[in-house]
């Protein structure tokens, strides 16, 4: 951007419209398979809802990936050994 046009205060101005629109929410308007527009509205700061695509896809670097990976062990072992939450596993019906 040319900032030799733009006026002293411009720079300000623009750096708080920016933050207040970046967590604004907008309708997803992606199109369902029934080709009607989603009328979710999308993630902050995003412009899809969390099912078309707004929501993260999950760890990239390899330290998020281990990461995951031992967040995954610790659920399961707690899962095992009955010290987590008190409902059943998802795979079992409810008693």
């Amino acid at each position: 951007m040319n900032d030799y046009l733009l006026p002293a205060w411009a720079g300000a101005y623009l750096a708080r419209v920016a933050k207040r629109y970046r967590n604004t929410r907008v309708l997803c308007s992606a199109r369902t398979r029934k080709g009607n527009p989603c009328r979710c509205q999308s993630e902050p700061g995003k412009r899809r809802c969390k099912f078309h695509g707004g929501l993260s896809t999950g760890p990239r670097t390899a330290t998020g990936k281990e990461r995951a990976r031992a967040n995954l062990r610790q659920n399961r072992n707690e899962r095992e050994s009955g010290d987590g939450c008190n409902r059943a596993p998802s795979g079992d019906p409810p008693i």
